[in-house]
């Protein structure tokens, strides 16, 4: 059932790139259940670091809607451990955040950039990929093939340690990356977590493909610590 859905989401993200080209019913302004012209301002003094999973500059990219239209011309951030899906749109000039109804949205493609492949990610049931957790989340789709692997990134709010006496150092509230990673490999119904390094991937592919695995690995001078490259490798075990 997984494995159906995932493949119905690629087909549906392949469909963005070849209506590019087509005239596409673009959603012209916001859907109205967002909050339109409030701007959020979601960092908060005296905390290290920001909410915001891309810290500086936010990407362009495009929103696939549950109703089959697009929202586009805009800028995209996820937001705290939830992952809260945000956009940036100017409105009447002025650069505007708006919080997005998640469960309006189907997936989100961050365009290609200079040297920055696109990225894909899909809401999918948090409880149909781990073990615990309810509600959605936007995962990204490393590699969709005959293995499966997805991306969980977000931001964790850690809060300050009371300090003890004579302690070196500042203990401050801070926003800590996390990346979490999710593999289903060759006749499997159910994702496992799993740490992109050699030897977690040697224990999940078994010993004749992680035989394989490392020729590949060493041919290429690919790094088993690289999510990227752990998909090309995925990629090739497919073919």
């Amino acid at each position: 059932m997984m494995r159906s859905i995932l493949t119905f989401l690629i087909v549906c993200l392949a469909t963005v790139g070849s209506l590019k080209s087509q005239i596409v019913d673009h959603d012209p302004v916001m859907p109205v259940g967002w909050m339109k012209g409030a701007s959020l301002d979601l960092d908060q003094p005296g905390i290290n670091g920001t909410i915001y999973l891309f810290e500086s500059e936010w990407p362009e990219g495009t929103l696939l809607m549950r109703n089959g239209r697009f929202v586009d011309n805009i800028k995209i951030n996820f937001a705290g451990e939830n992952g809260d899906l945000i956009i940036s749109r100017p409105y009447e000039g002025i650069p505007t955040e708006y919080s997005v109804i998640e469960r309006d949205v189907t997936s989100v493609t961050i365009l290609a950039q200079p040297g920055v492949p696109e990225r894909h990610f899909v809401n999918l049931p948090i409880d149909s990929i781990e073990i615990e957790g309810t509600g959605g989340f936007f995962y990204e789709i490393l590699l969709d093939d005959k293995m499966d692997l997805l991306k969980k990134t977000y931001k964790q709010f850690v809060r300050a340690k009371q300090r003890e006496a004579y302690s070196n150092g500042a203990n401050e509230a801070k926003y800590v990356l996390r990346t979490e990673y999710f593999i289903r490999v060759k006749d499997s119904e159910d994702f496992k977590p799993i740490r992109i390094n050699k030897k977690q991937l040697s224990g999940i592919l078994g010993s004749t493909l992680t035989n394989k695995a490392k020729r590949i690995m060493k041919q290429n001078k690919w790094r088993w610590n690289k999510d990227r490259d752990v998909t090309k490798l995925l990629e090739e075990l497919s073919k």
